[in-house]
Formats: structure tokens, sequence, C-alpha cells
């Protein structure tokens, strides 16, 4: 039985220890060295399953080193297109890359465009109508995976709760 008991008491402390492992390299206070500040579709309001291409262009703000990426898009969501080779953006420079890929989702669009370097924004375009009204938004990687971090930790508390429960009946 005290065997048990430790076995269910461990179990969130263990999920806590993932938690603060997963979050150690998330940094806020780091500046992006580059930004997606261009993102567009044609064509607009596709149906679900159209085929539609995507441009994505980033910015690199390092001026010493250049950065070499892949780019990734999302629509509504669901990861929709992946670049096959890394992008290199020059110091200081811009580049872009296309992406081809069938909708998701129907219209009105979300898209999501991030890259696989840690230090740069992701950048958001709603299709009018929409949430964002045909804008682009710079979100961090802070930003997009803070939801996911409280319903982590909220799970533990349940966790911790229900083991604590337990061992008072024990």
């Amino acid at each position: 039985m005290n065997n048990l008991l430790t076995t269910r008491l461990s179990l969130p402390f263990g999920m806590i220890l993932a938690m603060l492992i997963i979050m150690g390299p998330v940094s806020a206070a780091s500046s992006p060295t580059a930004v997606i500040y261009g993102v567009s579709v044609t064509p607009s309001f596709a149906p679900l399953g159209a085929r539609v291409t995507a441009t994505v262009t980033i910015h690199n703000l390092d001026t010493t080193n250049p950065l070499s990426t892949t780019v990734s898009l999302t629509d509504g969501g669901i990861l929709v297109a992946t670049s096959k080779q890394p992008l290199t953006v020059p110091a200081g420079g811009i580049a872009s890359t296309q992406l081809q890929f069938k909708t998701a989702t129907g219209p009105a669009h979300c898209y999501l465009a991030s890259t696989s370097s840690g230090n740069t924004y992701s950048t958001g375009y709603c299709e009018a109508g929409s949430l964002l009204g045909g804008t682009a938004v710079a979100l961090s990687t802070l930003a997009v995976i803070t939801p996911y971090l409280a319903l982590g930790a909220a799970a533990v508390g349940v966790f911790a709760v229900m083991a604590l429960s337990r061992r008072r009946k024990n």
C-alpha cells in the first residue's frame, strides 16, 4: 500500500518536473533576431481543400550573421505546409519563400507562419471578416505556448489534489 501511495504522489511531481524542463528554454526577455513581416496567400477565401500558394517574407534583424531556417504554415491551427529546404536570409537582409498546399479549413482562413529558428516572431494573418480583419500580427513564441503551459499547470494541480485526497482516505 505504501508503494502505491508513493507511485500516486510521484506522478504529479514528475509532471511538474517535466513542465519545468519544457519551460526552461523559453525566454520572454529575448528579442527576435528575425521577423516574419509578410504573409500572403492566393487565392483569398479559397474553399476547403483548394490548392493555394503562400508567400512568406522574413527580415533578418541580425546585421552580422546570416539566418538559415525552415518555414511552417498553419491554416486554422492545422499544419498545412513546411518548406523542404532551409531558407537562407543574409545578415540584415530579406528573403522570401513560397509554399503550396491545400487549405485545411473553409473561408475565411486564419494563417500562422513560423520558423524553425527559435528567436523569430511568428506572424498570423486572417482574411477579412475574421477575428483580425485582414491584419497581420506578430506573436512571440511565449504568447503562442502560454495557453498550453497554463493547461499543463492546471492538470498538474488536479492530479496533486486527487493524490492528496486519496492519501487522506487511506
